[in-house]
């Protein structure tokens, strides 16, 4: 596809790529010259983490979508075309969405890497974090934390635990609220290291 050639230096997407890395929002969704969905976002080590830095290194995460752009469509087709008659508007709205829960998990990931500073204190410091948040959570919280790892929707959660959709909604308000996170896939990422 046209993205081939993006790692060469003086490459048309590689350039394109320069350009709107500049750009001073964190996380943007975009179609690149040639039709191809794309979204980048900026993850940042905080440099109170990094030893003797001046300044933070920044990283960023490009994700690409590599689903042709209509049904039974190859690369060789136009997606442009069919990207700018609205055609398909569903399937961007599908990659955006897919493109931001990816982006929240590196995002919090790179977020953890930068507490992990001093690998000796690091671990003893996880660990009392971990059994505060766990301890802060009621024996009910828990369970719905775990069942949200596994990828179970409110309705799955709330069959499996007899209880109705609204209390699970109430449950993972009340974790969210409790663990200082804003929304689920960072919920579910912290599950994972928790439980």
């Amino acid at each position: 596809m046209c993205m081939s050639k993006r790692c060469e230096s003086n490459s048309f997407c590689q350039s394109y790529c320069e350009r709107v890395i500049k750009a001073p929002e964190t996380f943007q969704v975009y179609t690149c010259p040639y039709g191809q969905l794309i979204a980048i976002g900026r993850l940042t080590v905080p440099t109170q983490y990094l030893p003797s830095s001046d300044a933070s290194p920044t990283y960023y995460l490009q994700i690409v979508d590599r689903k042709p752009a209509r049904e039974g469509a190859s690369d060789s087709t136009d997606p442009l075309g069919s990207l700018m008659n609205g055609t398909d508007h569903q399937r961007r709205l599908d990659f955006v969405e897919r493109a931001k829960v990816i982006y929240s998990a590196y995002s919090l990931a790179f977020d953890f890497a930068g507490n992990e500073s001093n690998p000796e204190s690091g671990n003893r410091v996880y660990q009392e974090q971990r059994t505060e948040i766990l301890e802060g959570l009621t024996k009910r919280e828990r369970e719905v934390l775990r069942l949200v790892c596994t990828g179970l929707s409110n309705q799955q959660i709330a069959d499996q635990l007899v209880i109705t959709e609204h209390t699970v909604k109430l449950h993972i308000g009340n974790i969210l609220k409790k663990t200082g996170l804003t929304n689920r896939t960072q919920l579910a990422i912290l599950g994972l290291e928790l439980l």
